[in-house]
């Protein structure tokens, strides 16, 4: 690779300390030690929902407990398997961070994969002894176990626990929390190179994927971002309402500890919570998803300005794109809002690309999986020879070196005079319609010639339903400044749209349920 093409952040390069050679819990204890030592007994993890908090000292101390039972009723152990698959809790982390600590390996599970992803763990997995989950993804976890191990006196069977409920059918963690024993456990010395920790892909653009961390490659999180790695004050009340079994929601609570801040989750979110709870905490960085950003851009003046947001220096955004329409009434309601190596290459041969340049973007940094679990065919497609991981985001770098993701590349329509279109350019303009509440576009095949062509998949504000698919489709012409952004496979209402937490739309199932009513019934 050429240096001149590859793009690295202008700031400077952070030292990574205790990072670079400490095992995940060893870096977690030492950093809420000082935390303590410094500020007492300052809350780590709060729960906007009911404003239950944790302190730093109630952390540490529970970890350790529920390490030690972890180990003597559970007989987990170095390399054992310890699965996660639960709503938000505030004890959450608890078992995940004592499973770290016994060099235990934590398989995290989003609750929007549990079925197939618990039935994948307990396929690929040679055993896990314990599985934490709720009393609401039980019937599906007992399922599993039972497929698994016909003989319910096995001694192989996982044992469950839950983790927020009110299932008396087995221990809770909360129950579990309550028992007493000595404190002086003694933690195994582990490889900073070893899996710690797995977690399961989305799923949106191909099947979900079991993504395997190392020790390292984690804690890289603490020093690879200038922004939620800092202990400034301004970034140090971190806010997010995404599942814990992701791995954003991992990395900023991780960034909590590191930073020595203060992270706000919710056990029970709705979207009318977001802004009242920014204003109860003075919540300095917020992580929105799309869907945040779509529901914020699309409140009237009256709705937010009585809440008081100028706290806010830093909103970060994932897992699917940042329409550019919600960006100028998100920094109108946010008034004080104040970067890793990377290269974009080309689609069709891997050559590199200069400036303005669109292409697959690929990222050079230790923060990186070091495989997908048991699947070496996809963990080889994935990244180079040289370890460029090849991240599946469209985008391009401007002049000024600034990195712009556009969309997915299995995403992009590729229409028949070879102009490969982004399903997100398109969204953007159909949002700005005032009737839209959400939209998918993908690519469909269309007429005799099987030609791909865009076609909008459109879910209707309330009081919007004169609104006809011809007025959605004109509405775009009129707009778009790109004759290839129309959408010509046409548009039509639906109810609603499947997506992944946070919006992220589900593209290959439009294109999947579209092709199958076309098949049987002729669909235009």
């Amino acid at each position: 690779m050429t240096d001149c093409k590859i793009i690295t952040s202008p700031l400077p390069k952070r030292d990574p300390g205790l990072a670079r050679d400490a095992s995940f819990w060893s870096f977690a204890e030492s950093k809420i030690k000082k935390t303590i030592a410094d500020q007492g007994e300052k809350p780590l993890w709060i729960d906007g929902s009911t404003d239950e908090q944790i302190s730093n000292v109630e952390f540490l101390r529970r970890t350790k407990s529920i390490a030690r039972i972890l180990r003597e009723e559970f007989g987990v152990k170095r390399g054992s398997v310890v699965l996660f698959c639960s709503k938000n809790d505030l004890q959450y982390y608890i078992p995940v961070y004592a499973t770290f600590a016994l060099g235990a390996i934590a398989y995290q599970i989003p609750t929007v994969l549990a079925v197939d992803g618990v039935e994948r763990c307990l396929s690929e997995e040679k055993h896990v002894p314990v599985i934490f989950c709720d009393d609401q993804i039980l019937p599906d976890v007992e399922k599993c176990l039972e497929n698994h191990f016909p003989d319910d006196e096995s001694p192989e069977k996982s044992k469950i626990v839950i983790v927020a409920g009110r299932s008396t059918k087995y221990k809770k963690l909360r129950e579990l929390l309550q028992e007493t024993g000595p404190d002086d456990i003694v933690f195994p010395e582990l490889n900073p190179r070893d899996v710690c920790a797995i977690f399961v892909t989305s799923g949106t653009t191909g099947p979900p994927k079991s993504a395997a961390h190392t020790h390292y490659s984690l804690l890289s999180a603490t020093y690879n971002s200038d922004i939620t790695g800092t202990e400034d004050d301004w970034y140090n009340v971190k806010l997010f309402h995404g599942n814990q079994g992701h791995i954003g929601a991992f990395y900023f609570f991780l960034c909590a500890i590191s930073t020595a801040g203060t992270s706000i989750t919710f056990s029970n979110y709705d979207e009318n919570q977001l802004l009242a709870t920014v204003e109860r905490y003075k919540a300095t960085c917020i992580l929105l998803y799309a869907s945040d950003s779509l529901y914020l851009a699309k409140l009237d003046k009256l709705e937010w300005s009585k809440y008081d947001l100028s706290s806010v220096k830093m909103i970060l955004t994932g897992a699917s794109i940042f329409q550019p329409m919600t960006r100028a009434p998100i920094e109108n309601m946010f008034p004080n809002l104040a970067m890793p190596i990377a290269q974009v290459v080309n689609l069709d041969d891997g050559g590199e690309l200069g400036p303005d340049e669109r292409g697959e973007i690929w990222i050079h940094t230790p923060f990186i999986i070091k495989d997908y679990r048991n699947r070496p065919d996809l963990t080889s497609a994935a990244i180079t020879f040289d370890g460029w991981y090849k991240t599946g985001d469209y985008g391009f770098y401007d002049i000024k070196k600034r990195l712009h993701i556009v969309d997915r590349v299995k995403d992009l329509i590729r229409l028949d005079n070879g102009v490969d279109v982004s399903p997100s350019e398109i969204e953007n303009i159909i949002l700005q319609h005032p009737s839209v509440k959400q939209v998918g576009v993908t690519g469909v095949e269309f007429g005799n010639e099987k030609s791909i062509l865009p076609r909008a998949f459109i879910v209707l504000r309330e009081n919007s339903a004169d609104v006809k698919p011809e007025e959605i489709v004109k509405f775009v012409q009129g707009r778009a400044e790109d004759t290839n952004l129309c959408i010509r496979g046409g548009a039509e209402i639906v109810e609603t749209l499947v997506t992944y937490p946070g919006g992220k739309i589900y593209r290959r199932l439009l294109r999947e349920n579209y092709a199958k009513r076309q098949e049987l019934h002729g669909v235009p």
